[in-house]
C-alpha cells in the first residue's frame, strides 16, 4: 500500500499596486489563508507576474 501525500498549498496574493489591493484587503486574504488546513505558506507580495518574484517563488516551494 503507498502512504497518501498530505496536500501542501501556498498562497501568493499580489498586490499589483492599486490594480488588485485597491478593491481587495491584501493582508486580510492572507491572514485568512493562513488559517485554512492546507496552507503551508502564504504572503502577499508585489508584481508577482514579474521575473524575480517568480524565482522567489520557486525558492519557497522548493524550500517548504
Amino acid at each position: 500500500m503507498s502512504e497518501q501525500k498530505q496536500e501542501r498549498v501556498g498562497v501568493y496574493v499580489c498586490h499589483c499596486g492599486t490594480n488588485i489591493a485597491g478593491v481587495v484587503d491584501v493582508p486580510r486574504v492572507v491572514d485568512y489563508a493562513r488559517t485554512l488546513p492546507t496552507v503551508v505558506h502564504a504572503q502577499s507580495q508585489m508584481f508577482s507576474c514579474a521575473g524575480n518574484t517568480q524565482a522567489e517563488i520557486g525558492r519557497v516551494i522548493r524550500r517548504q
